[in-house]
Order: structure tokens, then sequence, then C-alpha cells
């Protein structure tokens, strides 16, 4: 019996140790072959370029007033007399200004009275005369001859007569002039000016104001009549909206000077902008211009025989697609094929 039980144990015992060597051989085997077998694909990394908006325009600028009115001290006009505004006040189109008096003309008005006078006698009595015969109950030929030649004088003493009175109140309406303002706005007044003729007397400051931006040769092209644009002050950086109104076709600066090569200048124009809240006069300002356009790296966009192509990257796959484009010296400005926010790849 203990032989029985002891042969019992010696089996369990190679059973159990059996058991061991196998898992760790079958252990072995998995490690060997995860280490040495074929290792996963790695997922190729592809480089987009997604399409967002550029950055907007900036140009540089100031807020000006729309219209200003000079108006200087004329001596033709006669002697001044009189200023019927003040420093500061605020006047209307049309409300007078300056009041002279022409001492010229109304030295003549005393002359020209006695005219009227005179002529209006010369035209009381050949009135009187023509009458006279007029009024006859029965006229002879000799009557009635008489007639023609008084009413041939009639007519011109009355024709002198209407002149002289025209000339009379021309003369009255000269003696004083009035210089009317030719817009509404702030009144300036430069005292200095009474000494310098040369120096306007009177500026009138438009109450409407714009802003005036300034842009090189080099960007002229991107401005257009009618663009909306944005207005930040820089002191403060309020923002407001606006819209082009006007671009000078004349430069302001970098015309070349005598001598001087040309390539050494740059032109620059002025642009005007109607904001659509007040600002503050005088302030400076950014104006920024937005670019709605789609704008490309020259790499991502492809030319064929047939016209251009991209590959826009959806969903892990590269789609080739077929775009209109307009070429720069930096980038493509596509026309169609691509939207904002789509992502093309270089295959």
């Amino acid at each position: 019996m203990p032989d029985t039980t002891k042969k019992v144990k010696n089996k369990r015992t190679i059973l159990f140790k059996t058991t061991i060597i196998a898992a760790t051989a079958i252990l072995v085997i998995v490690y060997i072959a995860a280490y040495f077998g074929a290792k996963p694909t790695k997922t190729e990394a592809v480089k987009t370029y997604t399409i967002k908006k550029a950055d907007p325009y900036v140009f540089q600028g100031t807020v000006d007033a729309k219209r200003t009115k000079n108006v200087m001290i004329d001596s033709s006009k006669g002697k001044l007399t009189s200023t019927l505004v003040s420093d500061g006040e605020f006047i209307r189109k049309g409300q007078a200004l300056l009041k002279y008096k022409n001492t010229s003309i109304t030295s003549q008005i005393p002359t020209q009275e006695k005219v009227v006078t005179r002529t209006h006698r010369s035209y009381h009595n050949a009135y009187v005369a023509y009458l006279k015969v007029y009024n006859k109950k029965e006229k002879t030929d000799l009557d009635k001859q008489t007639l023609i030649g008084l009413k041939d004088t009639l007519d011109s003493t009355r024709d002198a007569y209407n002149d002289a009175v025209e000339s009379l109140d021309n003369l009255k309406s000269h003696r004083t002039n009035l210089v009317r303002s030719t817009i509404s706005g702030y009144v300036s007044i430069n005292q200095n000016a009474k000494d310098d003729y040369t120096l306007p007397y009177i500026t009138v400051t438009s109450n409407k104001i714009e802003v005036v931006g300034s842009v090189s040769e080099y960007d002229y092209s991107k401005l257009k009549s009618g663009s909306h644009v944005t207005i930040q002050v820089i002191s403060n950086n309020e923002k407001v909206n606006g819209t082009i109104s006007k671009i000078d076709k004349v430069p302001i600066s970098g015309s070349s000077k005598e001598g001087e090569a040309t390539s050494a200048s740059t032109s620059s124009y002025n642009f005007y902008v109607t904001p659509e809240d007040e600002i503050q006069y005088g302030y400076s300002v950014e104006i920024s211009l937005p670019i709605n356009e789609i704008q490309v790296p020259k790499k991502y966009i492809k030319k064929s025989d047939n016209g251009y192509y991209t590959y826009v990257y959806k969903k892990g796959k590269k789609i080739k697609t077929d775009v209109t484009v307009k070429e720069t010296s930096d980038y493509y400005i596509v026309q169609s094929g691509l939207k904002f926010n789509d992502k093309v790849v270089i295959k």
C-alpha cells in the first residue's frame, strides 16, 4: 500500500513539472513571435493646408472735415465794415459772414440819382406832348404825322428813364457787399489775416466728417469705391464701420525728383471713407479692408493641359478637384472649386 501511494505522488509531481515547462515554452514562443514577427504598419502623416480668410489689408488715416471753406479779406469788394459771425459759431449754408462798403460805388449814387430825375422829366414831357395831340377828336394829316414822331420820342425817353433807374438800383445793391458761406459748419477766425491778406480770415469747417486714408501704389488696385471697411480709432480702439466713397487718381507723394531714378520713389494716394457713426475730428485711425478672396500657396495648385487642379483632403482621402485661379506673384486666388475651411494637400 505505501508503494502505491508513492507512485501516485511521483506521477503528480512529473505532471506538474511538465505543465510548468509547457507553459513556459508557450510564453517564450509568444514573446519571440511578438518581438521578431511583422510590426504594424504606421499611418502615413498627411500635411494639409486649411483655407482660412486672410488677414485684412490695413491702412493709416485721419478723421477730417468733409469740407472746408476759406474766406480771405478782399479789398476789391470795398472796405470791410462788419464781421457778421463769431469764432466757434455754428453757421448754416448761405449765412452772411462779412459785410463790405464799396465807397467808389457809393460816390456814384448822387450823380446817378440826378440822371434818373432828368430822364424822368424828359419822359414826362414827351408823354404830355403825345397825349395833347392823341386826344384831339379830329386829327389832320399833319397831326397824324406828328403823332408818329411824338411816339418815337416817348419810347426813347421811357427807355432812357428805365435804364437810369436800373443803373441806380444796381449801384445801390452794390454799395454794400455781403459774403455768404457756401457750406454749413463751425467758424474759425484768424485776426492776423486783417494785416496779411494772404491768410484766410474766416475758415468754415464742415460738421460732417470723413476719414482720409493713404494707400501706396502697390495696394492701390485693391481699393474699390463702395467697399465696406472697419475704422479703428488708435487712441481708444473704438471700431466704426464705413464705406470707401472716393479714391484719388492723382498721387499725393512719391513723384521722382529731377536726376533721381524713378525706382527710388513710391507714389501714395488719398482715399476717403464715410463712417457710419461719429468719430472725433482729428483722430488717427486704422482702416481695415477685409480680404474675401481664397488665397492658396502655389505649391498646392497644379497645372495640367486642361487647366488647374488641387487635391482636397476629406475623410482620409485625397480628392482631385479642378479649380479656376488667378495667379499673383506669391499665391493663387481661387475663383471657383474651393471654399473656406477646405483642406488641400500636396499629393
